[in-house]
């Protein structure tokens, strides 16, 4: 009996005490540890630390060289870097009677891009990968466990998206990238680059479709120049108008509002669909109809150029022309170079017209059709006259038909009745006529009209050009044949509108009467407006500067030059 009770107890003091030996191996066996989620991180990504030590401690010192904190105390911290490369981290544990340290050398991998794991993977897929110009293309996310999409489409519209499945645009030709940033439930990214990964080509023209194209060009043209004319009278504020017009003439006129963007968009549409045909000449098979075409779409595409200019201070070029690799220069403020170019343009294409045979302009009463007339007109004004200012190379080095013009009033007449056709009022089919303000007012529901190249403009050109190439303060003289052939040509002028003949008085005194005169034939037609601002009487309240900062410019144009960016507010 008393051995029995012995080996009880003796049991129970093993019992006890081995109980007891592993209680004490809990509290007295302390070891610093800890782990994260993510090892490779990105800059400035929020990294967990959670503390896995044992033994119970009760302080902590984190040591992160390079982190942000550089220290804490806290047992589970967040760190961030801002900096790329392998960081160690330090950790050490007390728990009031022991103390224990761990180091893990290079444990974070800060990476600006960091890596993920490999089961989960940006993907995705189009519907096509070779389109054309303008045709939409279906991206369609396929990436397993994304909740959230950055897409980047450089040259498309848009050029960014965070729909799973967008639909993009793009309208230039050429090899186009695109990227897609995916993020999960866990926080985990994923990019997808992929270079040149759509093809964008030129839309193929067939020559019935080309012709048919600038047909409707033409069409357009009409209307873009009658748009201008129009726009451009109601500036000059020759009279008030009812309607949303009105708005124009009180100043009240905002400029993000809908016919001031027209002015600018047509123009831009035009300019697209000629470098659309200028991509696509080859597929005329006529060689003669081929060249009949370029030359035309080269004037045609100056003008718009031109218009575009003169109303916003701004002109887009388009360069190469013939290429599939469309371009646009940086818009700025045109130079006394970009003018030349827009007259050499026009002079030299013209001249390789058949309608330029037998010299620029046709006998009065024959049949002229809109683009004979056109391109007649349009040169004789655009070599007489720099947008830059009034330069005209030699005064009195002038061609047999721009003195007939001055001198004896030969001009292209017009096929329409309505048009003038007397004396100094004669118009070309270029021309806007209005006999008053009833007919005037008519204007805005009649499509017939295009502007007005009237006879009167190439003599007050020669003579305005002749006296400000002079000093201001000059009397006009005696100067031997030069003066003669100016006093004939401006006494014609004063005695056809009611002035005296030539005033022994300066150049800047007969400056005022050739602004009225300009004013007076003008006021119709909207070129008031501009010689307003030649003569420095445009009102400042007019802001027509200001509307060059405050249009949209089109997206093609920001597409193809990286140096465009889109005016604040679009």
């Amino acid at each position: 009996m008393k051995a029995l009770t012995l080996i009880a107890l003796f049991v129970t003091m093993i019992t006890f005490q081995c109980c007891d030996l592993g209680s004490d191996e809990d509290n007295s066996l302390l070891e610093a540890n800890f782990s994260v989620v993510e090892r490779n991180v990105g800059t400035d990504e929020q990294v967990l630390f959670q503390d896995e030590s044992t033994g119970n401690p009760s302080t902590w010192l984190w040591e992160f060289p390079g982190g942000s904190p550089e220290t804490s105390t806290e047992q589970n911290p967040t760190v961030t870097y801002a900096e790329e490369g392998f960081k160690s981290v330090t950790l050490t544990v007390s728990n009031g009677s022991e103390t224990d340290m761990v180091e893990k050398i290079d444990y974070i991998e800060v990476d600006s891009d960091p890596t993920v794991e490999d089961d989960f993977v940006a993907e995705f897929e189009v519907d096509k990968n070779v389109v054309e110009v303008g045709e939409e293309v279906q991206f369609t996310d396929i990436t397993e466990g994304a909740t959230s999409w950055e897409w980047e489409f450089p040259g498309g519209n848009p050029e960014v998206s965070t729909e799973q499945n967008p639909i993009v645009t793009y309208s230039t030709a050429g090899f186009k990238t695109v990227v897609l940033v995916v993020t999960n439930g866990e926080g985990k990214t994923s990019v997808s680059e992929n270079e040149n990964f759509i093809e964008v080509i030129t839309p193929q023209l067939t020559e019935s479709e080309l012709i048919e194209k600038y047909d409707q060009a033409l069409i357009d043209l009409k209307q873009f120049i009658q748009y201008t004319y129009l726009f451009d009278a109601v500036l000059t504020n020759q009279y008030e108008l009812s309607g949303d017009w009105s708005d124009i003439y009180n100043h009240t006129y905002s400029p993000n509002s809908v016919k001031v963007e027209k002015l600018w968009n047509d123009g831009f549409q035009i300019l697209d669909d000629i470098a659309l045909m200028y991509l696509n000449l080859s597929n005329i098979s006529d060689q003669e109809l081929m060249n009949l075409y370029d030359s035309r779409l080269i004037i045609v595409d100056s003008y718009v150029r031109h218009s575009l200019l003169n109303y916003f201070g701004y002109i887009p070029f388009y360069g190469p022309l013939k290429t599939d690799e469309l371009s646009w220069r940086v818009a700025t403020l045109a130079t006394i170079e970009d003018t030349d170019l827009l007259i050499y343009d026009i002079s030299g294409q013209a001249n390789s017209l058949p309608e330029f045979d037998n010299g620029y302009y046709v006998e009065y009463g024959s049949e002229v059709t809109f683009t004979d007339a056109f391109l007649k007109a349009f040169r004789m004004r655009f070599s007489l006259t720099s947008i830059s200012g009034l330069t005209l190379r030699d005064p009195f080095d002038i061609e047999a038909d721009f003195e007939d013009i001055a001198l004896n009033h030969v001009y292209i007449q017009s096929p329409y009745e309505e048009i003038f056709d007397n004396g100094w009022r004669r118009e070309s089919i270029l021309g806007f006529a209005a006999d008053g303000d009833a007919e005037f007012s008519s204007f805005f529901n009649i499509g017939d009209y295009v502007p007005v190249i009237r006879a009167t403009e190439p003599t007050l050109i020669y003579l305005e050009t002749y006296l400000r190439q002079r000093n201001p303060d000059e009397i006009i003289g005696d100067e031997a044949d030069e003066i003669n052939d100016f006093e004939a040509i401006y006494n014609e002028l004063a005695t056809y509108h009611g002035y005296e003949g030539l005033p022994t008085t300066t150049n800047e005194e007969i400056l005022d009467i050739l602004f009225e005169v300009w004013i007076e034939d003008f006021r119709y037609e909207g070129r008031a407006f501009q010689v307003m601002k030649r003569f420095d009487k445009a009102r400042d309240m007019l802001g027509i500067e200001d509307y060059q900062q405050l249009l949209p410019i089109p997206q093609s144009a920001i597409d193809a030059n990286v140096n465009i960016v889109q005016n604040e507010g679009y």
